[in-house]
């Protein structure tokens, strides 16, 4: 088991651009902290076996690959 005293965050990514830009990254422990989400150390392999998932820089791919409700996000300031 892993204590939340022992982890935090860490991103490591890899960046291509050659001329078909392509760029990998993986968060070492995972996108969540929450212990029961699926998130919660999903990375963790990836980044002991030193592999990387895609990173999607186009909406097509984003849309594609979304898992929920996507955030709408704007730019006015907050008051």
């Amino acid at each position: 088991t892993c204590s939340s005293d022992l982890m935090g965050n860490s991103f490591v990514a890899v960046v291509d651009f050659g001329p078909r830009f392509r760029a990998g990254s993986v968060l070492v422990f995972g996108q969540s902290a929450a212990p029961n989400s699926k998130h919660h150390l999903d990375q963790a392999a990836l980044y002991a076996q030193g592999q990387y998932k895609p990173v999607r820089l186009r909406l097509p791919e984003i849309r594609a690959h979304l898992e929920g409700r996507p955030l709408r996000l704007t730019s006015r300031p907050r008051p």
